[in-house]
């Protein structure tokens, strides 16, 4: 019983961490793509004036 509840409790700890990682991953990604969409962004703008 007890370790049904420890592995169990592995289990969560495991699923919570793959999780964080896959968030991180998105943020990370997201902080390099924004910049690039600025930019794209401020040199149509720069064209179109």
């Amino acid at each position: 019983m007890l370790r049904k509840r420890a592995v169990l409790r592995q289990a969560l700890h495991k699923q919570v961490v793959l999780r964080q990682a896959v968030l991180r991953q998105a943020v990370l990604r997201q902080a390099v793509l924004k910049p690039a969409v600025l930019r794209q962004a401020v040199l149509r703008q720069a064209l179109l004036q």
